[in-house]
């Protein structure tokens, strides 16, 4: 039991790069990492550095089936592991992808923050994060879907349809470019702070704010805020819109600019 006890506190460093296919669909998940997606490189590959305890290995597996390439990576110790002693280390993780490599990029990470550069010409973006902040610098594209439990979501410029689910941490900044289609922004805990094209007022787009309990602040003058009990609401109307945006917040405030 001593023997373990050591085992589990000591620690060594591990390096790990591999190169990957081209593939148009590119799945990640990770389980405990900090990730950082870039576009440096002019090969698709992947990076993985960090601390492990002796008797640890991290997982790396590369599935690839068609056109999709799955990437799973497993930091935290499994089965009778999972009880050694010792601080467990996220792993930093380095995904490059260079332009046009991919038009579909799905990350899934359990633990971690999740930090994206600047991305263009993909089809779908989505990001779904259980515990750790978003940051993405700026996108464009066809869609960029986030979902996450805990955790702030700082976006920058993004041209594309957006459908946003954040629980808890609310969106920091975010800067839409254009409204295209049905785009959902719903924050169940925090505030929502965004920047809207100023065409938009006067274009056959509708907008819709809610917060059931807080405020809304909207810089146009041709948005008009309402009192629904603890809460406010906007809505800007539009006959037959096919480009609307939707914003509900349970418990914060929305601002708009």
């Amino acid at each position: 039991m001593a023997l373990f006890s050591i085992a589990g506190i000591m620690s060594t460093k591990f390096e790990q790069r591999i190169s990957l296919k081209k593939s148009s669909h590119l799945i990640l998940q990770s389980d405990f990492s900090d990730l950082k997606v870039v576009t440096d490189k002019p090969d698709l590959s992947l990076e993985l550095n960090g601390k492990k305890s002796l008797l640890s290995t991290p997982s790396v597996q590369v599935k690839e089936e068609g056109d999709k390439a799955y990437i799973s990576i497993n930091i935290l110790n499994k089965g009778w592991k999972k009880y050694l002693p010792g601080r467990k280390m996220r792993a930093k993780l380095t995904l490059n992808i260079p332009s046009g490599m991919i038009d579909t990029l799905e990350i899934t990470n359990q633990n971690g923050k999740t930090e994206i550069g600047q991305i263009t010409d993909l089809r779908l973006l989505s990001i779904n994060s259980e515990v750790g902040s978003i940051q993405l610098s700026s996108f464009q594209g066809g869609k960029l879907a986030i979902k996450s439990n805990n955790g702030s979501v700082s976006l920058g410029k993004v041209s594309a349809q957006v459908n946003i689910d954040n629980k808890v941490g609310g969106i920091k900044s975010f800067e839409l470019l254009r409204v295209q289609g049905e785009n959902y922004l719903k924050v169940s805990n925090g505030n929502v702070h965004i920047q809207l094209p100023k065409e938009l007022y006067t274009t056959n787009t509708a907008i819709h704010a809610i917060t059931k309990n807080g405020a809304i602040t909207a810089n146009n003058s041709l948005l008009t805020v309402k009192k629904i009990g603890p809460g406010k609401e906007l809505v800007k109307e539009a006959s037959s819109a096919k480009d609307k945006l939707t914003i509900s917040v349970s418990v914060g405030n929305i601002n708009i600019k």
